[in-house]
């Protein structure tokens, strides 16, 4: 109750893990790392940067960030495709 941002962050952690839950019931602890990855590549309202970057001091290049590069063009290495 003391830190706000914990709390924050284990009240985001808790919404997510129940809509994982909800729609994977059986299956949802095969997703607890996407969600967690997910969760870090997002900047973060107080800091205005992402978990990752913060920790690592780079962007993380996840599969949608990917996918962005790939639709707008712009990487066009076949290697990443």
């Amino acid at each position: 109750m003391c830190n706000r941002l914990v709390e924050r962050f284990n009240a985001t952690l808790k919404t997510c893990l129940r809509r994982l839950c909800s729609e994977q019931p059986r299956q949802w602890h095969r997703y607890i790392n996407s969600l967690l990855l997910a969760y870090r590549e997002v900047p973060q309202e107080s800091t205005h940067f992402a978990p990752f970057e913060l920790l690592y001091g780079r962007t993380v290049r996840g599969p949608m960030q990917i996918l962005r590069e790939l639709w707008t063009k712009e990487i066009e290495e076949p290697d990443v495709k």
